[in-house]
């Protein structure tokens, strides 16, 4: 229970009560309805319990950005359905084409009946509930309810429960399903082959929500981007291309308030003709030459905390101090190690990467005629032939602007992967 979040649901209940008292109304339900949900939950709820719980809303601008997508559904015949629907940042972008009647009372029990929500936070329904009675009134419903009343009476689909089970009761309804999932970081659950040990809840809380839902159904979600393109998803993104018809990806960049990069993906429960809809794909993979035709790329092998200090010394690289984009050739540390161990020339690339980085792969040669351990943080790209030139015309490639947004379209993660990098193209 997030119980710290309170006060906000007090305020938006005493700016529903207050509303004829207040010149600045208008303004404070603008506030309301928008990025004050936010801010008031990083403000008011401890990062601690936000990263555990996984809790982090939509802005306003990608709200409004995946509730268009239900233009290009039959909005009359759906019901529009947020699983883990938080303060209800998505409803209320769902909501702003919905119509409103003259009074609250009338607004709300239409709505009530188009609009269906989940999550497992009371405090977080209940601010839904609020949120949209004040969105009606800012959009000009007249306030007609008693003091008595109960806002939930008119939301009887949004609920507190867990999105993933409560949505099997709309399985005789055709949704559309608007959807920012949790991205804490769950085990994943024994009945799932796709990914084992540690992942990321987004990805279980999706197939978990197209395996309960009528066919026909859509879901439009933000997902974090380690799904669209992380190596350990691979098996995922396949099985989701044989169970439903995905007709839109769409990378949006960084999720300020969860701090990581984000995509939007819509998809259609369509066993008929499931797949990648023409057009559609992860990522951009016209590539005629790339790196892994020139080279072998691996991980470095040492693991620092697990080195058995008894091992043979050896010569040792990390990637702090390495020059960049230059050479290195007599390595001045060492490490006990009875792992593999390179042999020069090769380049070694940096694993820790971000999209805000001016240079995402950035590398250092390594040349000389001892072999060296390579630390784990770096990535190891080592010539089939060519030898030195070889290595000298691939730095050229990482260090071209080009290469920055071929990854920056790959993978929006704050690392590179072997996958990746054997991907980038090279003319």
């Amino acid at each position: 229970m997030l119980k710290s979040y309170s006060p906000f649901l007090k305020h938006l209940q005493n700016l529903l009560a207050s509303q004829t008292e207040l010149p600045d109304f208008s303004k404070q339900v603008e506030s309301a309805v928008n990025g004050l949900a936010s801010s008031q939950l990083e403000n008011l709820v401890s990062r601690a319990q936000l990263k555990k719980s996984g809790a982090f809303f939509s802005s306003p601008e990608l709200s409004r950005r995946v509730a268009c997508e239900l233009k290009s559904n039959n909005r009359k015949t759906a019901l529009v359905v947020d699983p883990a629907c938080g303060a209800g940042n998505l409803l209320l972008a769902a909501a702003s084409d919905l119509a409103v009647a003259p009074t609250l009372s009338a607004t709300l029990k239409s709505w009530g009946t188009k609009l269906a929500g989940f999550d497992i936070h009371d405090e977080f329904v209940k601010a839904t509930h609020l949120r949209l009675a004040l969105y009606a009134c800012h959009r000009g419903a007249k306030f007609d309810l008693p003091l008595d009343s109960a806002i939930s009476d008119y939301f009887p689909n949004i609920k507190k429960a867990d999105g993933t089970v409560a949505i099997a009761s709309l399985q005789s309804k055709r949704c559309h399903i608007l959807l920012n999932p949790p991205y804490a970081v769950v085990k994943t659950p024994q009945n799932y082959n796709w990914i084992s040990g540690n992942v990321n809840q987004a990805a279980v809380f999706l197939v978990q929500c197209i395996e309960k839902l009528k066919p026909q159904s859509r879901i439009t979600a933000i997902l974090p981007d380690v799904l669209r393109s992380g190596t350990r998803y691979a098996k995922w993104r396949n099985q989701l291309e044989e169970i439903v018809s995905i007709k839109k990806i769409e990378s949006v960049g960084n999720f300020i308030t969860a701090d990581v990069d984000v995509f939007v993906i819509d998809l259609e429960i369509d066993n008929t003709k499931p797949g990648l809809a023409p057009g559609v794909t992860w990522w951009e993979d016209n590539i005629s030459q790339k790196i892994s035709d020139n080279f072998h790329v691996s991980v470095g092998a040492v693991v620092k905390h697990r080195i058995n200090k008894n091992d043979k010394i050896v010569p040792y690289i990390h990637a702090k101090g390495l020059p960049q984009w230059g050479e290195i050739t007599n390595p001045t540390e060492s490490v006990a190690f009875s792992g593999r161990i390179e042999s020069p020339p090769f380049v070694v690339i940096r694993r820790t990467s971000s999209p805000s980085d001016k240079k995402r792969a950035i590398a250092t040669i390594v040349t000389g005629k001892r072999k060296v351990a390579i630390d784990n943080h770096l990535l190891i790209c080592t010539p089939k032939a060519g030898g030195y030139a070889q290595c000298k015309k691939l730095i050229g490639i990482l260090k071209d602007d080009t290469t920055n947004l071929h990854l920056n379209n790959r993978i929006r993660c704050r690392h590179l992967t072997v996958g990746v990098v054997k991907d980038i193209p090279a003319p």
